[in-house]
């Protein structure tokens, strides 16, 4: 797995790859909209690796 953070001279570089399929966020957990207070304290915390998503149902 690779890592990186960039900025804005770096986006150009990264996009593409994204818009590609190269390049995937890594998804670390998924919350329901009804747990959001519970997904903002698991956040805070600073223990995941990824992101966190928020699940909206109609």
């Amino acid at each position: 797995m690779k890592c990186i953070t960039f900025n804005g001279a770096g986006q150009e570089k990264v996009w593409p790859l994204i818009s590609k399929g190269k390049l995937k966020p890594l998804l670390y957990k998924s919350f329901e909209l009804e747990e959001a207070r519970q997904a903002h304290e698991f956040l805070q915390k600073g223990e995941h690796v990824g992101k966190l998503v928020l699940i909206v149902k109609k």
